[in-house]
């Protein structure tokens, strides 16, 4: 090993890490040696598969992707502040570690044989404790660490999706330490009091762990400004399970977190998002808790940043490595001494300034909707003035279309009647054996015409119109000629065009003076058909 460079060594490290330690250091060099230093190679040649080889470049694909996050200090003390921001590229020892998944090589059938009874035994004692509400981290972990039981059952392959692997891990923490997260219980928002009287009482509290990937546990803790508290554990160190039964069970612990409304989230590394966020955060001893926020950007002398508004990023603000350093009370005195009163401020004017920025864009929402609604009224206003002014155009046309049409018919009709008055003047002359009928008009003026008892009552009253009414006069200035021909057919038609009512096209009504009797106009009725007509008559203009 001391001839090897650290490309190599840290090769010879992860291949061990693959085999959790099955092959010895010169059994693995030979073996990198033999595939040119190629870890995914060299784990074909050892496993016989391409299984744990791709899940190993899957991995190094999506550290690649996500490595932009991370930025961590040199620094050998675990509990100091780091405080440096997860973005960046400076990482330290192990940082070519990134392609290494803690997963395990099928066992051969001779080992999954030998490894039967104690797995029946293990399940069997695990149903116990379960049943009786008892942790059971001893016992079964210790079984689970063999790496031949261990192989046995991880034979079929858990799902890789890291929602899935942080909510098997959080019921499995529930399990193990007969403990339930703090909502599920029924006691957040209780005091530190009640969580340790529950506790003496055998119902422990967890934190309430957020079900999902690293990175987005690391986005909410950067979207809702809140401190967010990383927790990784490994089985294969033995002080886990005390870690699990004493720190993460711990009420004063859980109260802490919750009071401050930290974003707890936790995994163990055999799982490969869990991998990646150890990776990331430099984590080399278990179990491990890092605390991490929102922080001012350390920014050179040739920085424009103001120092009124500083930009922020998300920042490792302390990690905690190994059993002394992840105890309750070494925890709880970090967290109340130092990181809290550090980051409390901080973190408040980022939520206010977030939340007066919210107001702010409410605000001109509410303003943007209120200008849109004032020009959408303005717009329905204009709209219906125009539709007003149209309707009333559209009205005084058809009432000028209707005074022209009616003007049209009107004069129609004059010309029909002059023709009328023309047609009638030349029909009726003196006859000696004719009915003599006196006419007196309304004006008192009194007219006398002799006609023929076979002539009808159209050409009575058209005579009437023509000489009584109108006194003779023609006002049309155009001579009667043949192509003007004028019958009591022309007389009919209008009265038809008029709806059949003769009044409207006559305009007058003729009586008998004694005794008082209308003479109704008929179509084809003759003078000498009516009563009264006969033998001459005295009529009057109604």
């Amino acid at each position: 090993m001391n001839n090897l460079n650290p490309t190599q060594r840290s090769a010879v490290e992860q291949l061990q890490t693959l085999t959790d330690g099955s092959c010895d250091a010169d059994t693995t060099i030979s073996v990198l040696e033999s595939v040119d230093w190629d870890i995914e190679k060299a784990a074909n040649v050892l496993f016989g598969d391409h299984e744990t080889s791709s899940f190993a470049r899957n991995n190094i694909t999506a550290d690649d992707n996500a490595s932009a996050r991370i930025d961590v200090v040199d620094d050998d003390d675990e509990d100091e502040d780091e405080s440096r921001p997860l973005t960046g590229s400076g990482r330290r020892r192990g940082a070519q570690s990134n392609s290494t998944v803690s997963h395990l090589p099928r066992p051969s059938m001779l080992f999954s044989l030998l490894a039967f009874p104690f797995n029946l035994i293990s399940g069997i004692l695990r149903t116990l404790y379960m049943l009786l509400r008892l942790p059971f981290g001893l016992a079964p972990t210790r079984f689970s660490s063999l790496t031949f039981l261990r192989g046995f059952s991880a034979a079929s392959p858990k799902s890789v999706d890291p929602q899935s692997a942080a909510d098997r891990w959080v019921r499995a923490l529930e399990e193990e330490t007969g403990a339930t997260c703090i909502s599920r219980a029924g006691l957040l928002g209780s005091a530190v009091e009640d969580l340790e009287a529950a506790a003496q009482d055998g119902k422990k509290v967890l934190p309430d762990f957020v079900v999902s990937s690293y990175e987005e546990a690391l986005r909410r803790c950067e979207r809702e400004a809140r401190i967010g508290c990383v927790v990784l554990v490994s089985e294969e160190h033995d002080d886990v399970a005390e870690f699990k039964r004493t720190t993460l069970t711990d009420p004063k612990f859980v109260h802490l977190l919750h009071s401050n409304n930290f974003v707890v989230w936790g995994g163990d590394v055999r799982d490969p998002d869990t991998w990646s966020a150890s990776q990331k955060l430099q984590a080399t001893t278990f179990p491990f808790v890092a605390f991490v926020a929102l922080q001012p950007r350390r920014t050179t002398g040739s920085s424009t940043t103001t120092a009124s508004s500083p930009a922020l990023s998300l920042t490792v603000l302390s990690r905690h490595q190994g059993h002394a350093a992840t105890a309750p009370a070494k925890l709880l005195s970090h967290l109340d001494s130092q990181l809290l009163p550090r980051v409390t401020p901080v973190l408040e004017r980022t939520r206010q300034t977030r939340a007066r920025q919210d107001r702010d864009r409410a605000l001109r929402a509410e303003q943007e909707r209120a200008f849109a609604e004032a020009a959408r009224r303005d717009a329905e206003r204009l709209q219906a003035r125009m539709e007003e002014e149209r309707r009333k155009r559209e009205e005084e046309r058809r009432r000028m279309e209707e005074r022209e049409a009616e003007a049209f018919r009107r004069e129609k009709r004059e010309a029909v009647r002059r023709r009328q008055r023309r047609w009638v003047r030349k029909l009726v002359d003196p006859v000696k054996d004719g009915v003599r009928v006196a006419v007196r008009s309304p004006s008192g003026a009194r007219k006398v015409v002799v006609l023929d008892p076979a002539a009808s009552l159209t050409v009575l009253y058209a005579y009437v119109d023509a000489e009584v009414l109108m006194g003779g006069v023609d006002t049309d200035a155009r001579s009667y000629s043949g192509e003007d021909a004028f019958g009591e057919t022309d007389v009919r038609e209008q009265i038809d065009l008029l709806g059949g009512d003769p009044d409207k096209w006559w305009g007058f009504k003729l009586a008998l003076t004694y005794p008082r009797r209308e003479i109704e106009w008929l179509p084809d009725r003759s003078i000498a058909d009516v009563e009264g007509l006969k033998g001459g008559a005295q009529l009057v203009v109604e």
